[in-house]
């Protein structure tokens, strides 16, 4: 009987003890599982990994759908503007790094990268800590904006009053008209040698994501800005006096030799010249002096006009020519401006170079 007892209480012993023992390392369990919770909230690398696994696809996913949708138009809907910022941002070469500029005693900062875009900004405010957070600040969750925007491209067309424009089939309107100019571009060094102006819309289509075919009413042809999306109406130059006036152009070079290295024929230039132009009088001040018809020292063997462009008021063209002269063979490039003047089209400008 007493031997029983012995073993009950014996037993019972135990049962507390192991009892004890194990609420003691749950209790323990339970202070470690907390005290790696406050130090991982208050570990701000932790804060951001998680929010880049377990929020940023989701988060990604919705604002790509909403923003497409508000970036649609006619020449492009939102399932393909979706379908390209997706391929262009998905994949797993996202990451973030502290943008030190930002960052503050109360706030940290961080750009978030897609490959070599920075795509994002994340800012998380730090909490501080309240008694159950033995002594650890953490960290509220990232508050996150996402610039989708720089991924589109803006597509600028200039073109003459009464061109119609449309981009993939679609006509653009009035309303993306944002300046009136009087000269083309490319026509910005001649400006002061121009008096008759153009009458030039710019039309300026921003958030552009799909590629773009411009186009316009009949008698406009394109032209394209080899490094930008930006896309030219010129009236188009009939034939025949394309043919004309590249003529012309070969005749004024071959005056221009015959003046400038023979010593001869200063009318034959003037007569191409505008006159009273800054050119006219630099051609003629420089016959004082001149003994004329001694001989011929360059003979024009090889005559080609390129990059003839009309604008309608203005011409432009390059002359490529070779020559035989007393000094040996010899190359040179023009380049030439026309304005169509009183007198018809006449140089007002050319530049050797």
């Amino acid at each position: 009987m007493k031997a029983e007892k012995k073993k009950l209480a014996f037993g019972g012993l135990l049962a507390i003890y192991i009892t004890v023992m194990l609420t003691v390392i749950l209790a323990a369990l339970a202070f470690w599982w907390h005290y790696l919770s406050c130090y991982e909230a208050n570990r701000i690398e932790g804060v951001m990994d998680a929010y880049m696994t377990e929020t940023l696809p989701e988060q990604l996913q919705k604002e790509i759908e909403t923003y497409s949708i508000s970036a649609q138009a006619g020449y492009q809907s939102a399932e393909e503007i979706t379908a390209i910022l997706a391929e262009k941002l998905g994949g797993d070469n996202w990451y973030y790094r502290v943008n030190r500029t930002k960052t503050a005693s109360d706030r940290t900062v961080y750009n978030l990268y897609s490959g070599e875009y920075i795509v994002g900004e994340a800012v998380l405010y730090r909490v501080e800590p309240k008694p159950e957070d033995l002594g650890f600040a953490s960290w509220m969750a990232p508050e996150v904006t996402l610039d989708l925007a720089q991924f589109g491209h803006t597509v600028m067309v200039t073109a003459p009053y009464g061109c119609r424009v449309s981009i993939n089939g679609v006509p653009v309107g009035d309303s993306e008209v944002t300046e009136t100019i009087g000269l083309y571009p490319q026509l910005a060094d001649y400006e002061t040698l121009i008096t008759e102006p153009n009458q030039l819309l710019v039309y300026t289509i921003d958030n552009t994501y799909v590629d773009v075919a411009v186009e316009f009413s009949e008698g406009y042809s394109m032209v394209k800005d080899e490094h930008a999306d930006n896309f030219y109406a010129l009236p188009i130059c009939e034939d025949a006096m394309a043919e004309e006036l590249i003529e012309y152009c070969k005749s004024f070079v071959r005056a221009h030799t015959d003046y400038t290295y023979n010593k001869v024929a200063l009318w034959a230039v003037q007569n191409h010249i505008v006159p009273d132009s800054a050119l006219y009088q630099e051609l003629t001040a420089s016959s004082s002096g001149i003994k004329w018809g001694h001989g011929i020292h360059a003979k024009i063997q090889t005559l080609d006009i390129k990059n003839f462009t009309y604008y309608g008021n203005v011409i432009t063209c390059e002359a490529s020519y070779s020559m035989k002269t007393d000094e040996g063979d010899r190359s040179e490039t023009m380049k030439i401006l026309l304005v169509n003047s009183i007198l018809g089209w006449r140089v007002i400008h050319r530049e050797i170079l």
